[in-house]
């Protein structure tokens, strides 16, 4: 398999657990029954399973050494926060869970935005900005054609 595509498969699924993980607050913070707990304690389990193994794949594929430490130093803090969850989810406390998801939250937020590519945000803004500046503006526009009639008819009555 070429290595492009498949660490595009992992970026893929590493966004799709993060959307799925940064969503399940709502199931973590609330009072649950025993088997809706189960399932759960069971979806953390699977969904960092997934993140291991994708990110462990991310890691070994870096081409920098500062990248590989980074992301492995991200990676490290997000896995202790979400196994501090999944024991949270096994003792049901509703708010030790509010407060271990919010520390797994905030990590995995960290490794995402490490993950994303860097958006060139400033140079498109300044280049969308020169666009601006450099084209006509509507008003000018609508004062230009007026003008261009008038000597068009200023030349014809002349003849």
């Amino acid at each position: 398999m070429d290595r492009g595509v498949e660490l595009m498969g992992c970026l893929c699924r590493i966004k799709n657990c993060a959307v799925e993980l940064l969503s399940m607050e709502e199931d973590l913070v609330t009072d649950l029954d025993d088997d809706s707990m189960d399932l759960v304690g069971r979806d953390l389990r699977l969904k960092t399973t997934f993140l291991y193994v994708d990110l462990s794949r991310v890691i070994s594929c870096s081409e920098s050494d500062e990248r590989r430490e980074a992301l492995t130093l991200l990676a490290n803090k997000f896995f202790y926060f979400m196994e501090e969850l999944t024991d949270a989810v096994t003792s049901r406390s509703v708010s030790i869970m509010t407060v271990c998801y919010g520390d797994a939250a905030q990590a995995l937020r960290e490794v995402v935005a490490f993950l994303a590519p860097p958006q060139p945000q400033c140079d498109a803004l300044e280049q969308a900005e020169a666009d601006v500046l450099a084209s006509p503006s509507p008003r000018r526009q609508e004062m230009e054609v007026p003008l261009k009639l008038l000597q068009e008819n200023e030349s014809m009555a002349l003849v």
